[in-house]
């Protein structure tokens, strides 16, 4: 579904992403894992058309990305990012509905709406509250929801665990999983390796802006090089 092949990004002279080259099949969940500043939140941007890569090449559906971001979500790419960074100053509503800006089937909105609702049964108690008066836990399932009011195809969701408690983390990859098994492919980029390992299809390890490890994620639970490195074993 999705392929990046030699892909490069320079940041002046860092060389942020060096080479490197991924696939996602459709409906899979492939999950990055990596250290702070090992290139995850870049490799997303990148693809999500918001970062220029220097060279390389990313597809989407056997067909190459095109450069502007705006194109790129009306593909069904879409980039849930880092720290929410939803609307303080709208209600829940207005944010949901601003996730479905390059849409005009207002219908089907209304109905999209519903199921929003329906998967994320708490927004629907704060539908006329501001975004920015929620708990943290709040706001991401507000972010995520928000992402799927543009229709997507593959889901691109950036360290959404960040910050929450265990219970409300818990609460937040059941929700992938729920979102994946009705037909979104899922790329997660998240800093609790154990649990991005053991919802993923397959995964990556992401390390100075190079891959250094790949492999099915719960296989990879067992690699004590993983294990050291990211889960605390």
């Amino acid at each position: 579904m999705l392929k990046i092949t030699d892909m490069n990004v320079f940041y002046g002279h860092i060389h942020a992403i060096q080479g490197i080259s991924i696939q996602v099949q459709k409906n899979e969940i492939v999950s990055i894992i990596g250290s702070n500043g090992a290139g995850k939140s870049t490799l997303l941007g990148s693809i999500a058309g918001i970062i220029k890569k220097t060279s390389g090449e990313i597809t989407f559906e056997d067909n190459q990305l095109p450069a502007h971001s705006y194109e790129i979500v009306k593909l069904g790419v879409i980039l849930v990012p880092e720290r929410r960074r939803i609307f303080p100053n709208l209600t829940v509503n207005e944010n949901l509905k601003m996730g479905a800006y390059l849409r005009n089937d207002n219908l089907e909105i209304e109905k999209d709406l519903e199921e929003i609702y329906r998967l994320f049964p708490i927004l629907k108690k704060r539908t006329k509250q501001y975004g920015g008066t929620l708990s943290g836990g709040e706001q991401q399932m507000l972010a995520i929801a928000r992402g799927l009011m543009s229709k997507p195809k593959f889901l691109m969701l950036d360290e959404p665990s960040l910050g929450l408690a265990p219970n409300l983390t818990e609460e937040v990859f059941l929700k992938i999983k729920e979102i994946n098994q009705i037909g979104i492919t899922i790329l997660l980029v998240e800093q609790n390796a154990f649990k991005a390992l053991e919802i993923a299809s397959r995964a990556y390890v992401l390390e100075n802006g190079r891959i250094t490890y790949s492999g099915i994620g719960t296989e990879m639970l067992d690699n004590p090089n993983i294990k050291n490195a990211y889960l605390g074993v």
